[in-house]
């Protein structure tokens, strides 16, 4: 594991209180991608917001939870454990181990960038 990537967010270190760790990775989403933007390529990110969700934007719940159709996603605790991860893989995007593509979404006509992980980028 890189010595770069943040300690991952255990739901035992809330108690195993679920409203308790989920309001921990809320915050730290909001401190990665809401306070502090991360840098893609000189260019500053942003997330996407719709749909809301108790809340939240839409993709801090593709952070956290796993499936393919938005209204039916569950939590995923591994997704979830590492929800400081993604900022940080970013940010160190070139990086030999970190693997990074460039792909067409056809029916959203744009382009996004796809890191090994899975997390996918909007290129404005």
């Amino acid at each position: 594991m890189a010595d770069w990537l943040p300690a991952l967010a255990l739901l035992m270190d809330y108690g195993n209180d679920w409203d308790k760790y989920l309001y921990a990775l809320y915050l730290f989403y909001t401190k990665d991608f809401i306070e502090n933007k991360p840098i893609f390529r000189g260019k500053e990110l942003s997330v996407k917001k719709i749909p809301l969700t108790d809340g939240k934007e839409s993709t801090f719940w593709h952070i956290v939870q796993e499936g393919n159709k938005e209204d039916e996603r569950i939590p995923d605790l591994r997704r979830c454990e590492r929800v400081r991860w993604p900022k940080a893989i970013i940010e160190h995007c070139h990086e030999c181990e970190i693997k990074v593509w460039e792909m067409s979404v056809i029916q959203e006509k744009e382009n996004r960038v796809a890191f090994v992980f899975g997390l996918r980028i909007r290129i404005i």
